[in-house]
């Protein structure tokens, strides 16, 4: 997909079943409106999906994955390169699985995922590095959701890209930011930000 992704729309309280995206790639994405600035697009939610080993590149609009109200879903193994938000789950995300996905040149965010309602949600050994020009509120992971239990944060890498001579100095953000009932093992932690 060149210069434009797609979107799992629908209509009604319908949710998207079953739906697989393997070994995809979305690449220069670079329109500033919205829903069109996004590699995948799912706000009608997802059960029993899978976006899987997909390859994300000069996603410059907004996220390579936006998606509310998964379950039973599993983004593992992607990877992303200049792209502004790897990827930003709303809602609630129930049992699913965020695993080995990797990120360089990040604008803004590796995960970020908010919203109330989740539930056994695993992000594991995810890897972000090398932001590029990353906001104050940047993060590697922001994992903020409204409810729990049974979330785990464990073992994923963060290595922030040094802060660059001439630029703002506060135009840097953080490794991980956790909120609500969150169980987390870090890692690694490189250089001031991530």
């Amino acid at each position: 997909f060149d210069t434009a992704g797609f979107a799992f729309t629908g209509s009604g309280r319908v949710k998207a079943a079953g739906l697989r995206i393997r070994d995809c790639s979305f690449a220069n994405i670079t329109q500033k409106k919205y829903p069109f600035d996004t590699g995948i697009y799912i706000p009608i939610g997802g059960t029993q999906c899978g976006i899987v080993g997909s390859h994300f590149r000069n996603i410059r609009g907004d996220n390579g994955i936006a998606a509310w109200n998964l379950d039973q879903t599993r983004i593992t193994d992607n990877d992303f390169d200049g792209v502004n938000e790897c990827m930003h789950l709303n809602g609630a995300t129930v049992d699913c699985s965020v695993l080995r996905n990797r990120g360089v040149h990040i604008h803004r965010m590796g995960i970020e995922i908010q919203g109330s309602g989740n539930t056994n949600l695993v992000v594991e050994d995810n890897h972000f590095a090398d932001w590029d020009a990353p906001y104050c509120d940047s993060f590697g992971l922001s994992i903020v959701p409204g409810s729990g239990p049974d979330i785990v944060v464990r073992y994923n890498t963060l290595l922030a890209r040094p802060p660059v001579p001439g630029t703002w100095t506060n135009r840097f953000g953080f490794g991980i930011e956790l909120g609500g009932d969150v169980l987390h093992h870090d890692k690694t932690f490189g250089g001031d930000a991530a």
